[in-house]
């Protein structure tokens, strides 16, 4: 009954609102009620019997049945058009993955929740492609003119729509929903890996068929150019259609101590990819990131070990298990390469010494930990987790070998030699590399002098920029000032200027003279002369700056009341930092109420 009445209130609210800039439920639709109340049509439910989607995935397609488990619709009013579809998601949560709309000035696209107030809906505006994640009733709507209705087709908007199934499920997936046996990254079996941890990163892999959760690490190449590549494990997206520019890298999504934290912690996301190369054998996918870095990113790019010969101790994987926050698993004894071959779940087979083998002896992994680094004690990258057995008493983990995936196939993209060594060194083994934030230079510099050319010290000069920097100096006795900038990006900054002390500077009776003899018409004042005169700031030069100055010379004020001391032309200067080039700026002072310029500037 609550979704009658929340509908009747809002028609009753919103009866003068232009449908065009309102969402449709501003109006009353009957049948529309009906359906709400009574469940007309079914709800949108996860195929459990489908058993390609492995454990990794959390949400599948359900684009197929949309169809079949809505209800599409149009109205018309004054000229205007919605045409809207009413998704009924049950008690699961569902992804829209929108595409680029192209909306003309006259168009609204909105998605919103049904049992919510409608100020909540989220309005779509033209954008290249994004997810949309509502649950319940849910309201997909377009408006604008009647006569661009029957060219309106949802699925030219709806790229694909997922389904959450963790309701389905034993467990969920995310933040916290980890085996209590995990060891947080910042604990102190992490620490042999903190200067490696930042360059491994959640995966959030989305498919046509569905969306799951990965683990990977940035690698360096020998040519240590920065190129964003990141190395995961091919079953990731394996048997299934990558939408690989939907794919996103969560950055830094660990606890900042050993306790596992009480609220999600933040991290950095970048979003699209490119595949670079991939093979199921030792179950290897390069990846390259094409979402752009910020230039405050200070990350590591790992370094890699392919000698074949070379079994140490102590090796970790650091991993996203369940999509949960970053975790760390170690095995104490030497590492083992695996002698036969492996049968996996998903019908792939790999072949024997493809594969590293460990009993891990701290913490263990899970679905969403596959691809996660296999590190040397040194922090290199040995392999990546393709799966194995794993409980909070089972640990046995297998990675596929790096030196293996080096040339295992014939072609460029099957292989990780072309990508990881372009300069054909030859090299067994690469140190990681550090990203520093990328700083530019620059110089702002000016002086500040008199009319006549004298330096004008002691001037307050204030540097403001939009990206939250602030500086201030004053300027010295030969009037100048200097800032030395470093800025990670591009901004804009102001220079204030001020300069507020000893009013009576340079003020006297022949002043008041000079700007008698002005008013007059028996002298005129110029340039800068003018300006020391208008006191009284109304850009007219009269009695009223006389009577100012002359209160000022018989103390009966202490400074003038409108002014500053001293004024500097310009009073503000703009920058625009957008390259390393140097400034330098020159500026006059001008000494209020000193017509004749007998003020000592540098005091």
């Amino acid at each position: 009954m609550r979704f009658l009445v929340f509908l009747i209130t809002l028609f009753l609210l919103a009866k003068s609102m232009n449908l065009a800039a309102q969402s449709l439920l501003q109006h009353e639709f009957p049948d529309l009620r009906e359906l709400i109340y009574e469940e007309k049509f079914d709800k949108l439910n996860p195929i459990l019997s489908r058993s390609t989607l492995p454990d990794h995935f959390f949400a599948e397609s359900v684009r197929d049945q949309l169809q079949d488990v809505s209800y599409l619709n149009s109205i018309e009013k004054d000229g205007k058009a919605a045409v809207f579809q009413l998704i009924n998601t049950g008690n699961y949560h569902l992804e829209l993955l929108l595409q680029s709309l192209n909306l003309s000035e006259s168009e609204r696209f909105f998605i919103y929740e049904v049992d919510r107030d409608i100020n909540d809906a989220t309005e779509i505006m033209n954008l290249e492609s994004a997810f949309v994640k509502k649950m319940g009733w849910i309201i997909v709507e377009w408006n604008g003119p009647s006569e661009m209705k029957s060219s309106v087709d949802f699925s030219r908007f709806i790229r694909n729509a997922y389904l959450h199934r963790d309701a389905s499920r034993s467990s969920t997936t995310g933040f916290g929903t980890s085996m209590e046996c995990h060891i947080n990254i910042n604990c102190h079996e992490g620490a042999p890996f903190s200067e490696v941890k930042d360059g491994i990163v959640r995966i959030r892999v989305v498919v046509e068929e569905g969306i799951g959760f990965c683990s990977g690490a940035l690698i360096n190449n020998t040519a240590e150019d920065e190129t964003p590549y990141l190395l995961t494990a091919f079953h990731c997206m394996d048997g299934f259609t990558p939408i690989f520019d939907m794919w996103r890298f969560d950055f830094f999504y660990q606890g900042t101590d050993c306790s596992d934290p009480a609220v999600e912690p933040e991290f950095f996301s970048l979003t699209g990819a490119e595949y670079r190369a991939g093979h199921r054998d030792s179950d290897f996918m390069l990846l390259e990131i094409t979402g752009p870095f910020p230039a405050d990113f200070q990350i590591p790019f790992l370094g890699w070990d392919r000698r074949e010969g070379y079994l140490p101790q102590n090796t970790a994987l650091i991993h996203h298990p369940s999509g949960d926050i970053k975790k760390v698993s170690l095995y104490s004894n030497n590492l083992r390469v695996h002698s036969n071959r492996i049968n996996w779940n998903n019908g792939t087979t790999t072949p024997a010494f493809s594969h590293y083998r460990q009993n891990l002896t701290s913490g263990t992994f899970e679905p969403g930990s596959s691809g996660s680094p296999l590190l040397s004690p040194e922090g290199r990258i040995m392999g990546q987790l393709h799966g194995g057995n794993s409980s909070c008493s089972i640990f046995l983990a297998y990675s596929g070998i790096l030196y293996y995936s080096w040339d295992v196939g014939d072609m460029p993209n099957e292989r990780l030699r072309d990508w990881l060594d372009p300069l054909n060194t030859g090299q067994d083994t690469l140190g990681m590399l550090m990203v520093e934030p990328t700083f530019f230079k620059v110089n702002i510099q000016g002086e500040i002098t008199t009319a006549p050319g004298d330096p004008v010290g002691l001037v307050q000069v204030s540097l403001e920029c939009e990206d939250g920097l602030s500086e201030h100096l004053v300027t010295t006795s030969d009037g100048s000032f200097h800032f030395e900038l470093d800025f990670l990006e591009e901004t804009v900054c102001h220079l204030f200027f001020s300069k507020d002390i000893d009013p009576l500077n340079g003020v006297n009776v022949l002043d008041i003279v000079g700007i008698r003899r002005h008013i007059l018409q028996l002298d005129q004042l110029q340039g800068e002369q003018l300006i020391a005169a208008d006191v009284h700031p109304d850009g007219v030069i009269n009695v009223l700056d006389m009577v100012q100055i002359r209160r000022l010379i018989l103390e009966m004020i202490g400074h003038f009341s409108e002014v500053e001391s001293w004024q500097i032309l310009p009073q503000s200067i703009e920058i625009e930092l957008d390259t390393q080039e140097d400034f330098f700026f020159e500026l006059t002072g001008v000494k209020m109420g000193d017509v004749n310029f007998s003020a000592d500037p540098s005091r």
